[in-house]
């Protein structure tokens, strides 16, 4: 009996050896995430590629995409894959704006803002609580490509009829130094404040207001309460709170 049981052991303990999947590279795992999207509807492929990058985050790749899926993938899931990291995948900068994301609560509606600091296209320090003491703010966080002209003569006209002691319009721009934010705002002929930390993906600002789409709408009235945290499509309720101040 007990030179069965040996043998069954010493079948059995190789065997579950050699069956743990080995993870997979950043070339294969590139290969494999054009491929779902490809082949997959966008809600599967969210899906399919954030399991994927799960089951392997130990690569540049995975955890880029994991990043920008992120908002759609539990955090419990997140932090176990973070935690399997080797010394060296966990210096990459998206590792970091991960765990970042992870361990802090992003804002939602209802909830206080979340103060911030930037720099004005002019080169002046702009600070979000110093402009709420005195008026409501919409936050248009970039996304000024992936809208129609229609939309943005839309906000140009309302700005030009809103009440400036009231409420005010405020790009924040994902842009690399201050040239390439004057150059966005020129581009779109945009007369309302354009601001940037140059931080770009890894700015804390947008994953502490959970940016994902662009462009994402956050309404703050002047209390510091968030009522409207929208991507995507130009925000209907922002529309109209910005129209009670003209």
């Amino acid at each position: 009996m007990k030179k069965i049981l040996f043998y069954l052991i010493f079948i059995i303990i190789p065997f579950c050896s050699f069956s743990q999947a080995t993870e997979l590279s950043k070339d294969e795992c590139d290969t494999k995430i054009r491929a779902i999207w490809e082949n997959s509807s966008k809600k599967e492929a969210k899906e399919k590629v954030s399991q994927l990058c799960l089951a392997n985050p130990n690569n540049s790749a995975s955890l880029l995409n994991l990043y920008f899926l992120r908002s759609g993938i539990d955090k419990i899931e997140l932090k176990n894959a973070i935690d399997k990291l080797s010394t060296e995948n966990q210096s990459d900068a998206y590792a970091k704006s991960l765990k970042y994301y992870i361990e802090n609560d992003q804002i939602k509606i209802g909830d206080r803002f979340t103060d911030f600091k930037a720099t004005t296209s002019t080169g002046e320090t702009f600070i979000l609580s110093e402009v709420l003491k005195s008026k409501d703010v919409l936050l248009i966080f970039d996304g000024l490509s992936c809208v129609s002209k229609s939309v943005i003569q839309k906000l140009i006209n309302i700005d030009n009829k809103i009440d400036k002691k009231e409420v005010e319009i405020i790009s924040f721009i994902f842009a690399k130094n201050a040239d390439e934010l004057m150059n966005e705002l020129k581009s779109y002929k945009i007369p309302w404040l354009g601001v940037s930390d140059f931080k770009q993906d890894h700015s804390k600002t947008k994953i502490n207001y959970n940016v994902q789409g662009r462009p994402t709408y956050i309404y703050i009235d002047s209390t510091g309460k968030v009522l409207v945290n929208e991507p995507g499509a130009l925000s209907k309720k922002a529309m109209k709170l910005l129209k009670k101040h003209i």
